[in-house]
């Protein structure tokens, strides 16, 4: 996925699903402790970026919208 995002024409909702998609396969990683630091480094990252841009790239996504969020998730701000 890095050569994706690497590209001048990476889009701000591919950015949003990449770090989803990177955070789920290190959770899910056989060595817990790895995976455990590998999601709090990317989080740490995710923290640094414009929260509002990002999330509304997904909003404004024809396909993907609002029914991605979930009201239950605490963790999208």
């Amino acid at each position: 996925f890095l050569n994706k995002l690497q590209k001048d024409t990476a889009r701000l909702f591919e950015v949003v699903y990449s770090f989803a998609s990177t955070i789920k396969i290190f959770k899910e990683h056989q060595d817990l402790d790895f995976g455990s630091k590998m999601v709090k480094r990317i989080e740490k990252h995710w923290k640094e970026w414009e929260h509002p841009l990002l999330i509304l790239s997904i909003i404004l996504h024809p396909d993907y919208k609002l029914e991605k969020f979930q009201s239950t998730n605490n963790n999208l701000t």
